[in-house]
């Protein structure tokens, strides 16, 4: 009934020549299951909407595959997310954008890898929202479609933020915002999901920790006798 996604957030280059260091970028595998109430084509044009929300802060890989896991490995490999996508409204205890995500955090700066997004929530909120008098839920399908696109696209970018970012916080702009409105949704531009300069900074300084730790070299191992 389900079928995989895969996508990889991985290296980006540095935003400006004059920058005196290196920008390290983390990357990140996400694989999810598709849900059969979802077409292929949709889940695929929300994941390319998350990938170009956040490629001004990184490159995303996007691969569908027939099964997990994937036969053919992706280009780059880092920590594993899931993306789990449900057919049933979140708690009422999510940290989300208009109900349409949630992220578990283990510890205050320890966010669970995995990340969930609700296609009951994106509909129920398509059928409260309205465009030309009527509700989305009625209109054709290529506009309900439309709909669902951007809003699982943006909410698993949200919630990837919340993941990269380690933090519950949400902004009053921006990508972290805590409510999306239905009409935005509507909007095919993507300009308003963007990372403030901490939160950037945020991104980079916790990408060249890693990256540090994961170039040190090994302790020497000891050898000869008695």
């Amino acid at each position: 009934m389900l079928l995989p996604t895969l996508l990889v957030l991985a290296a980006a280059e540095p935003a400006s020549a004059a920058a005196a260091v290196e920008v390290i970028r983390p990357h990140v595998v996400i694989t999810t299951e598709r849900p059969a109430s979802i077409a292929p084509r949709v889940l695929d044009a929300a994941a390319r909407e998350a990938r170009t929300i956040w490629s001004a802060y990184a490159d995303v890989e996007v691969r569908v595959c027939a099964a997990l896991p994937c036969t053919k490995p992706p280009r780059a490999t880092g920590a594993g997310v899931q993306l789990v996508i449900v057919d049933r409204m979140l708690g009422p205890n999510a940290r989300h954008a208009s109900g349409l995500g949630e992220i578990t955090f283990l510890s205050p700066e320890s966010p669970d890898n995995r990340i969930t997004v609700s296609t009951a929530a994106v509909l129920a909120l398509a059928a409260s929202a309205r465009l030309g008098g009527r509700p989305i839920s009625d209109l054709p399908t290529r506009v309900r479609d439309e709909f669902i696109e951007h809003a699982l696209g943006r909410a698993i970018a949200h919630e990837l933020g919340h993941y990269l970012l380690r933090s519950k916080a949400h902004t009053a702009s921006g990508l972290m915002r805590a409510r999306f409105e239905a009409a935005e949704l509507m909007d095919g531009r993507l300009d308003v999901y963007t990372l403030d300069a901490s939160q950037v900074d945020r991104l980079r300084r916790d990408a060249m920790i890693e990256a540090d730790s994961d170039t040190a070299p090994e302790p020497a191992s000891k050898s000869g006798i008695g």
